[in-house]
């Protein structure tokens, strides 16, 4: 195909005889592939680009002159989730004079890759109502939700964890992202409380229990700046927040910070321990809703501090503790869920999943051009259950 290519080309030039037109252009393919280093001869008849970029130029270079929204749609159908045509989407996005189609196309391709799995869309539902009850609803707070899964098994089993590198580069992406166009949400108290909760219910399973929990040491640096994990091991799980009853009558529950953080280290030893929970009057946070826990989940709290096993009680009284922690955290602050346990064929969609989101956000990243408002509908809108997707992000004019 190439020497008949070169042929076409040679045979209008006079000096060149036709009967030398075959010898001529195996000539100049081979000089090409020795001097120029551009093509590498594979088999007979058979050449590639010796540098990737080239195929990836070309590729893109051919869907954006085809200027097809059907061919568009095929490439986007058949290799988003390729990890090998990454860089092809890249530069199509920076080519494209106009990219809403593009991303819409994408935006809609991602929902497809969940959209029919039960189990995955109830993951996402979950997502949406723990971040909405916790007071941090937005796409970068559930990406960040679904990177803690990862590590504190909030959701999934631990025998069917993702490579959590992806959730966290999709969290940190989606971060810069909403940072960039203003709208981050900051973390409510309650959200705080939450995840001291889920700190400390993994430091037990750790510390006293031979269940396979996270390894403090091993955390990201991510989740040691966010969460109140420790980076040794605990031998006496402390609660960093306290409880405190703003209205018994209203069964609503005040949250405050422990402000410890200036208080010198050998004065730290002397501090009450607030493990569990702390009740007392408290009013001074009662116009913000965010700060409010169920009064039922406080007095349990309080009761399962009274009923802390001793430092030396058996294992087995430490894990059936533990459970009962847990029961407490997934029924009063939808932390966690039955244990769900994802099939291959899910991790794998879920695998996807998080690549093709990372993928739509590098595009949108790139130097493309996305109208304002589908831009920032589209990052609103990521890791959403279908039915919480309108139709008008799904559609293509």
């Amino acid at each position: 195909m190439l020497e008949r290519l070169i042929e076409n080309y040679l045979e209008n030039i006079l000096e060149i005889a036709p009967d030398k037109l075959a010898e001529e252009s195996q000539d100049i393919l081979r000089a090409i592939e020795a001097n120029h280093g551009l093509l590498i001869k594979q088999s007979k008849d058979v050449y590639s680009f010796s540098h990737l970029t080239f195929q990836e130029y070309f590729v893109a270079h051919h869907v954006v002159e085809t200027r097809n929204t059907a061919a568009l749609n095929e490439v986007i159908q058949q290799h988003l989730t390729k990890r090998q045509w990454r860089e092809v989407f890249l530069m199509i996005a920076g080519r494209l004079a106009n990219t809403d189609d593009f991303f819409k196309m994408m935006f809609r391709q991602i929902n497809l890759l969940v959209d029919e799995n039960k189990v995955l869309q109830d993951m996402l539902i979950w997502l949406d109502n723990v971040t909405t009850l916790h007071a941090v609803k937005s796409s970068s707070w559930r990406a960040f939700y679904l990177f803690v899964d990862q590590v504190f098994e909030l959701y999934s089993n631990l025998q069917s964890k993702v490579d959590y590198h992806l959730a966290q580069e999709l969290a940190v992406t989606l971060r810069e992202i909403n940072k960039e166009r203003k709208s981050i949400h900051p973390r409510s108290l309650l959200s705080d409380f939450a995840f001291d909760l889920v700190d400390y219910h993994a430091h037990i399973i750790s510390t006293k229990t031979q269940e396979k929990g996270f390894e403090s040491q091993n955390l990201s640096p991510l989740l040691k700046e966010e969460l109140p994990a420790s980076n040794e091991i605990v031998t006496k799980p402390e609660l960093r927040t306290e409880v405190s009853l703003v209205d018994k009558n209203s069964g609503l529950i005040c949250i405050t910070k422990q402000e410890r953080e200036n208080i010198p280290q050998e004065s730290q030893q002397l501090q009450p321990n607030y493990s569990l929970a702390q009740v007392h009057n408290c009013r001074q946070y009662e116009d913000d809703r965010s700060n409010y826990i169920n009064e039922d989940l406080a007095e349990f709290l309080v009761f399962l501090k009274e009923s802390r096993p001793d430092e030396l009680a058996p294992e087995a009284d430490w894990l059936d503790w533990a459970n009962r922690l847990r029961s407490a955290m997934r029924l009063y602050l939808d932390i966690g869920w039955n244990d769900i346990i994802f099939t291959p064929d899910e991790i794998k969609i879920l695998k996807d999943y998080f690549y093709a989101n990372i993928l739509l956000l590098k595009c949108i990243q790139s130097d493309s051009y996305l109208t304002k408002d589908l831009r920032n509908q589209i990052i609103d809108h990521l890791l959403l259950p279908s039915q919480r997707i309108p139709s008008a992000l799904l559609t293509v004019n």
